[in-house]
C-alpha cells in the first residue's frame, strides 16, 4: 500500500486565510491604578491567576466569547437556585420549619424551571439536596438564627482601594451578624 500526501491546505480552502490578532506583551504594558477602580472578588481572582486575562477583561474590556448552548448548563442551575433562595428569604415572613422551607424552595424552583426534560431532571435531582438543606436551615432557625438581609451590595474603602461585592445573605444570631 502506498500513501501520498497532498500539499493542499484544506483549512484555508474551507475557512479562508487565517489572520491571528496576536497581542505582544509589550503592547499590553499599560498602567492601571487600582485605587481608581473598584475591585471585586472575581476581578481580584482574575488578576492573581492570570494577568493577561485580567487585562483583556477589566482593562481592554473585551468580553469572553460565548458558545451557543442548546443544553441546560451547570451555571444556570446555580443561578436558578440562587434566585429561588432569594425569593424564599426576601420577606420577613419566611418559612422556618423543614417541611415549609422545602415546600417553598420546590415551589419557587418549579416557577423558575421550564418543562424541558433536562430541567425536570435537574429539579428531581435537587429535591434530594433541598431536603437536606431545609433540614439544616430549620435547625439554624430553631437555634435562634434569623435572616437579616439578602442580596446586599457591599462597597468599602480600605487603604485607598475600593472593594465591591454582593453578599447573598446575612443572618443575625444574638446581635451578631453572620455573612453567608
Amino acid at each position: 500500500i502506498r500513501y501520498e500526501t497532498s500539499n493542499v491546505n484544506y483549512d484555508e480552502i474551507t475557512l479562508g486565510p487565517c489572520q491571528w490578532n496576536r497581542v505582544d506583551d509589550a503592547e499590553i504594558g499599560t498602567e492601571f491604578v487600582f485605587s481608581d477602580h473598584p475591585i471585586s472578588a472575581s476581578s481580584l481572582k482574575s488578576l492573581l491567576t492570570c494577568k493577561r486575562q485580567f487585562y483583556y477583561k477589566y482593562i481592554a474590556k473585551i468580553k469572553e466569547h460565548q458558545q451557543p448552548v442548546d443544553l441546560f448548563v451547570e451555571r444556570d442551575i446555580g443561578n436558578y437556585l440562587h434566585k429561588v433562595l432569594e425569593q424564599v428569604y426576601k420577606n420577613t415572613n419566611y418559612p422556618t420549619t423543614k417541611q415549609m422551607i422545602a415546600q417553598s424552595i420546590n415551589s419557587h424552583l418549579e416557577e423558575q424551571l421550564g418543562n424541558e426534560l433536562m430541567e425536570q431532571y435537574v429539579h428531581g435531582y435537587w429535591k434530594y439536596k433541598i431536603d437536606k438543606f431545609a433540614e439544616n436551615e430549620a435547625q439554624r432557625f430553631e437555634n435562634g438564627y434569623r435572616v437579616y438581609s439578602t442580596e446586599q451590595d457591599l462597597k468599602v474603602k480600605i487603604m485607598g482601594l475600593t472593594l465591591v461585592g454582593r453578599i447573598d445573605r446575612i443572618d443575625v444570631f444574638h446581635d451578631k451578624y453572620e455573612i453567608i
